[in-house]
């Protein structure tokens, strides 16, 4: 099955729709356009789990298993104390 993904030219402030036969291809393209476009997996086509490589890339994750995007450091997860 397709790999397919929703492609937001950021600076156009329009999406496309971009289908990969293999996760090798969808990892090269989205490395060769990260500066300048946004990626996001869509609603009817969700990226399967063996394509772990990925999903890591899409959704990173923090040393605490948790999101990186709202990671704020090595404590952010502790008491405080």
């Amino acid at each position: 099955m397709a790999i397919r993904l929703e492609v937001h030219i950021c600076e156009q402030r329009r999406s496309y729709y971009a289908e990969f036969a293999t996760e090798d291809q969808a990892l090269a393209f989205i490395w060769r356009k990260w500066s300048t476009h946004a990626f996001y997996e869509t609603e009817d086509s969700e990226i399967k789990a063996e394509h772990k490589r990925l999903i890591d890339l899409l959704y990173p994750t923090c040393i605490h298993g948790m999101s990186a995007w709202l990671c704020e450091g090595l404590m952010h997860y502790s008491d405080g104390r």
